[in-house]
């Protein structure tokens, strides 16, 4: 939990006893909600999900370097064309992608060209746009 949270969430470790609290936590409730380390575990019945706290991501929108590179959050590693907007899903973000819930879907990139309509690049393929996963994502 505590590899995926820093994955997830803002890259920094949770303390060991935040991490205890929110594994008694998980293991005592039928279904529960909490935040650690910039991310939201939530447990449901069969399952534990855990997305980006998207309150927590420090940048609101980037424009993509004339490289045609550029590292989101942390988390992403996104190409596009230079100057292609990036920014946070959060409440802008379309609820019926993929069936994922909208805190998911929230801590997001969505990507804009011009005056086009914002998309979420991970699930609409876009032209000459690919989202990949940065460094600390790899074991």
């Amino acid at each position: 939990l505590r590899w995926v949270l820093m994955a997830a969430g803002s890259g920094r470790a949770p303390e060991r006893r935040s991490l205890l609290e929110v594994l008694a936590r998980l293991r005592s409730d039928g279904s529960s909600r909490v935040t650690l380390a910039g991310a939201v575990v939530v447990a449901r019945k069969r399952e534990i999900l855990v997305g980006r706290e998207a309150g927590r991501i420090e940048t609101e929108a980037l424009a993509v370097p004339a490289s045609g590179r550029l590292v989101w959050d942390g988390r992403f590693v996104i190409d596009a064309p230079a100057g292609a907007c990036v920014f946070p899903a959060g409440v802008r973000c379309p609820r019926t992608e993929k069936g994922l819930p909208a805190f998911v879907l929230a801590g997001l990139p969505m990507i804009q060209f011009g005056s086009e309509t914002p998309k979420l690049a991970h699930f609409n393929a876009t032209s000459g746009v690919v989202v990949g996963l940065c460094e600390r994502f790899r074991l």
